[in-house]
């Protein structure tokens, strides 16, 4: 009579259960079992979203951020078409319908088409009183700011009827032009290839080092908290940075931070204190590049070209953005950290062939 004990169909199975590693698709798997000491339910459980679905998580990202670049250009029409007040409450209201609705999605792709659309509601692009022809406004603010700083009020209406007048003169000369120029000449064209370039790489860098430093083995709910809150400080250091080394050499310092903390994670395992303060490093960097940016890359251009410019060029950390959560996710993890480090040399190196534009006075006319 045959023992009721372990057949060997049963010790292969056994034997085959301690092989098993972790976040590895195999073939004959019936089901998958998730990760849940942290969330009970994510994005990846709830639509399957691993092995041949596994892009998909990304591209939900990806596919927010080329919302956002329509948006952009939408919300800039409505603005200017049906005024700055209609074009923000608009948006800000099909925000927060688009953001609820994707929290009852169904399917991946309607959540990922609700996803689409919150980036596009998140786009508007505001402008100065001053320079839509509301002198009276702008001068009833400008006093109340100059009593409030015990300023002297005289003067300020014959100061702002003369910026409206030399707006209205380069604005003229704006209204003759459009993207193509941009590409006038030699040194419009490299200015705006180089532009879009480094921009490209700091949304690269930006987005996904945020997303990157949340999967290196810390506390998800320490990290993206601390994450917020480093970069505040951060913001008004920008300008004394930018004073004190100019633009050019901000962008550089910051480019080259950014590579080599990236660098060092390449050979600290994740889940230790130092990759986590590594990433963060990373982080702080990026966000610092961005703020340089915003003055750097807008000095560049001449006055009537500035916004052309300026759009066309930031317009890359948007593109940079939809590959951000790609590059983050890659597998084993020192490939996201080598292209993260070798991103921002790259960019530095291409800041070097950028004209430094601190102390400079900037061009009021196009270049023939």
């Amino acid at each position: 009579m045959k023992e009721n004990g372990p057949t060997s169909d049963d010790m292969k199975i056994d034997k085959e259960a301690e092989d098993v590693q972790l976040s590895k698709c195999y073939e004959n798997c019936e089901e998958y079992k998730y990760y849940q000491d942290v969330f009970e339910s994510t994005l990846i459980s709830q639509f399957g979203l691993i092995c041949d679905r596994a892009w998909m998580a990304s591209f939900t990202q990806t596919a927010m951020m080329l919302g956002l670049v329509c948006g952009i250009s939408l919300f800039g029409w409505i603005s200017d078409r049906f005024g700055r007040r209609n074009a923000l409450i608009l948006s800000t209201f099909t925000d927060v319908i688009f953001m609820m609705a994707a929290a009852f999605a169904p399917t991946y792709w309607t959540f990922t088409a609700l996803r689409f659309f919150v980036g596009v509601a998140s786009g508007e692009t505001p402008r100065w009183l001053v320079t839509t022809g509301k002198v009276d406004r702008a001068v009833e603010l400008m006093t109340k700011a100059a009593k409030f700083n015990k300023r002297s009020v005289d003067g300020i209406r014959d100061t702002v009827n003369k910026s409206v007048e030399e707006l209205n003169l380069k604005d003229n000369e704006a209204e003759s032009l459009n993207y193509t120029d941009l590409f006038r000449t030699r040194k419009l064209t490299l200015i705006t290839t180089f532009s879009f370039m480094i921009w490209f790489v700091t949304g690269v860098c930006y987005f996904g080092l945020n997303q990157y430093t949340t999967v290196l083995g810390a506390n998800i709910f320490f990290v993206v908290p601390l994450l917020g809150c480093i970069q505040i400080p951060l913001a008004p250091l920008t300008s004394l940075i930018t004073r004190v080394f100019g633009r050019r050499a901000s962008a550089i310092g910051t480019y080259i931070i950014a590579g080599a903390s990236m660098i060092c994670l390449i050979f600290i395992p994740a889940g230790t204190w130092v990759s986590t303060m590594l990433g963060f490093i990373g982080v702080a960097a990026a966000f610092l590049n961005f703020c340089v940016l915003y003055i750097f890359v807008t000095e560049l251009y001449p006055t009537p070209m500035r916004n052309m410019g300026f759009s066309i060029s930031a317009a890359g950390s948007k593109f940079g953005a939809t590959v951000a959560p790609f590059v983050a996710t890659l597998k084993p993890q020192w490939i996201a950290s080598t292209i993260f480090a070798i991103l921002p040399i790259i960019a530095a190196v291409i800041c070097f062939l950028l004209p430094e534009t601190k102390g400079k006075k900037l061009s009021d006319t196009v270049e023939k």
